[in-house]
């Protein structure tokens, strides 16, 4: 161990012993300059932004508010309350705006809260997070602070609007606005409006003054720091010039020990031209796995390659070779696995990762490694032909399922024939339930998609059983079936199949009286992140003393329990149409817990 340590020491001397650390400190204190500058920059542009963003809000704001007094003078005139309406649509541009700055002056605000605020007071989605950072960020200085008061000045001058424009709202629909009142309103409003003026011109001013100020501060600590990094560029030169004979020393030493790591790796490494795919360099590793000197690929170039190849993967390594030669980006890569022939005559499994390199004079050249992968390749193989067995088993699994609730299923057709009918209608609606759940079985042991259902086909299916189920009761009925295409995962399909199965049967049995015909409309669709499934029937109407009787019965308790095990809810809708509503998060269908 104490030798081995030695080595490497030996290899990767101390670079530290090498290199003068006068210049490291330098170069260090050069990076946090320039990274001080950056950290600046970028301070500066988000703070501009946000003074830019309260320049243009304050328009959004001074618009808002001159439109409202225009409309509130106009509903004094004419008395029309579609321009009251307009003056509160206008108004609510200010009072967002309020509700942002009130939320952003709490010391645990809400960021979304005050988004949506900024959003309503009609301010630019994009410009909203710089509003927010110089607000939270800014607020104790005193020209920021000066700004808000303004802004809480114009805030308490809307809230007086507001007032005054309720106050003429109740006289002109009591019908106490005289005409006197009328001419005496509007100077009170030409009134306020100046006021109004003065102090969006003061919070304008106010905006501009912090924007000379911060433009002051950032521009000197700019200058300042761009001097300093001018004079470590003039001190880093100097050292630099001095020391580089010792860094190309250096870099020669750095050189050799690189190329050890190459000629000593266990994965081959090449370099290649990619016109005529000769080899210009190939590292000694070839010996080691496949046999064969790496002048011998060096010299064969292309044939030799397409010599030792399996005849099987030639097309495949050619195409990738054609790929890399249409591409134009350096730095393009590929993978491909493929079998070559060994100088003992056996094919072994190879994986070759490519980098396209195109150097300055435009010639394009792969820097590649390559490893053996044939114990992989075999492990892989092992897993399909398990994984394979296990699809078997499950879908024999599946089958005998299906085979055994269709036993289940003759038995009770042997006993409705020794069974009264009171009996009979319990044991058909146990053969719909079976039949239901074993449907999902015979879809998941006919299908590749061992836990997933196909909804359309399923419930079609279903129908069509639950339609021939109940021909003999001689009821002329048509079924309407829509139905998205949507993949259930096993128990939230069985629990749908069975939901539907009850209200399909009770819809028969109840809602079509005298023998009656009528409609039943299946819906399954997909809206958004919901789903949501309804059985109407234009049958018997049901009232809501039906609606409570049925509550307590066991076909509605199973409901119940199957809508919960989707997280579903269930509306009961009466009137002309009887309709069964649940709804549910398409993602508890899709991924079980």
């Amino acid at each position: 161990m104490a030798d081995s340590k030695k080595k490497i020491i030996d290899v990767f001397p101390d670079q530290s012993l090498e290199v003068d650390r006068r210049i490291i400190y330098l170069v260090l204190f050069g990076i946090f300059c320039g990274l001080f500058i950056v950290v600046l920059a970028n301070i500066s542009v988000n703070t501009a932004a946000g003074m830019r963003a309260y320049v243009a809000g304050e328009g959004f704001w001074a618009k808002a508010q001159k439109s409202a007094t225009l409309n509130l003078s106009n509903y004094i005139q004419t008395e029309d309350s579609a321009y009251f309406n307009q003056f509160r649509d206008n108004i609510q541009v200010n009072l967002q705006d309020r509700v942002a700055r009130e939320e952003l002056s709490k010391e645990d605000y809400d960021y979304q809260k005050a988004f949506e605020a900024f959003l309503g007071g009609n301010n630019k989605p994009d410009d909203i997070p710089y509003m927010i950072r110089v607000y939270r960020y800014y607020s104790y200085l005193e020209p920021v602070k000066k700004v808000i008061s303004h802004w809480e000045e114009g805030d308490r001058l809307i809230e007086d609007l507001i007032s005054f424009a309720d106050l003429i709202h109740v006289e002109i629909q009591d019908g106490n606005l005289s005409e006197e009142k009328k001419s005496e309103y509007l100077q009170v409003l030409t009134s306020k409006d100046e006021e109004f003026t003065l102090v969006e011109a003061a919070f304008s001013n106010s905006i501009g003054e912090l924007a000379r100020i911060v433009q002051f501060v950032l521009r000197w600590s700019a200058i300042v720091l761009g001097v300093l990094l001018l004079s470590v560029g003039g001190v880093f030169s100097f050292r630099f010039k001095r020391s580089a004979k010792e860094w190309m020393e250096s870099l020669k030493s750095s050189q050799e020990r690189f190329m050890n790591v190459i000629n000593n790796s266990p994965d081959v490494l090449y370099e290649s031209r990619l016109d005529d795919m000769s080899y210009e360099y190939v590292s000694p590793s070839l010996v080691d796995l496949l046999g064969y000197q790496p002048e011998e690929l060096a010299k064969g170039g292309k044939d030799f390659l397409m010599d030792i190849t399996h005849p099987d993967d030639i097309h495949r390594l050619l195409d990738e070779y054609d790929m890399l030669y249409e591409a134009t980006e350096s730095g393009t890569r590929s993978h491909l696995e493929y079998r070559v022939k060994n100088a003992s005559g056996e094919y072994i499994w190879l994986s070759s990762l490519k980098t396209l390199i195109i150097d300055d004079e435009g010639v394009s050249k792969i820097i590649g490694n390559v490893r053996e992968i044939t114990d992989q390749k075999e492990q892989e193989a092992q897993l399909i032909r398990s994984l394979e067995e296990k699809e078997i088993l499950i879908k024999e699994v599946h089958h005998r399922v299906k085979n055994n609730l269709a036993i289940i299923n003759s038995m009770i057709e042997l006993q409705k024939a020794k069974a009264g009918n009171d009996s009979m209608d319990v044991l058909s609606a146990s053969q719909s339930v079976i039949n239901s759940i074993s449907k999902v079985h015979e879809k998941l042991y006919k299908t590749t998609d061992l836990d997933r259902v196909e909804m359309r086909a399923y419930l079609t299916e279903l129908v069509e059983e639950l339609k021939e189920a109940f021909r003999t009761r001689q009821k002329s009925i048509d079924f309407e079936l829509h139905i998205s295409e949507l993949y259930m995962k096993t128990r939230p399909a069985v629990s749908t199949g069975l939901i539907l199965n009850e209200l399909i049967t009770n819809a028969i049995k109840y809602a079509f009286s005298d023998n009656k015909g009528g409609t039943i409309q299946i819906n399954l669709l997909t809206e958004g992140d919901k789903v949501r499934l309804s059985v109407i029937n234009d049958g018997d109407p049901i009232d809501e003393e039906e609606i409570s009787n049925n509550n307590d019965s066991l076909g509605m308790t199973m409901i119940s329990v199957l809508v919960d095990r989707l997280k579903g809810e269930l509306e009961i809708l009466g009137g002309d149409q009887t309709e069964f509503r649940i709804t549910f998060d398409i993602s508890h269908v899709i991924d079980e817990d």
